[in-house]
């Protein structure tokens, strides 16, 4: 099962990352905390199932 992230690069600095297909959205000031923050996302997401692969979870970039 893979994810798909939709990336927004907010016009005042930082990133929302929105999941479109489970219900996990999260946000970092940088891409290294964005990347942080959707990894404990996802874990949180799914701590009582098998967690999808890293290369699985696939981002969309897009801007504001």
């Amino acid at each position: 099962m893979g994810l798909i992230f939709e990336v927004i690069q907010q016009e005042a600095g930082g990133y929302e990352a929105t999941c479109l297909t489970e219900a996990i959205r999260t946000a970092g000031a940088d891409l290294l905390e964005l990347h942080t923050n959707i990894n404990l996302a996802v874990d949180r997401r799914f701590e009582d199932r098998m967690r999808p692969r890293a290369a699985d979870i696939h981002l969309m970039f897009t801007r504001e």
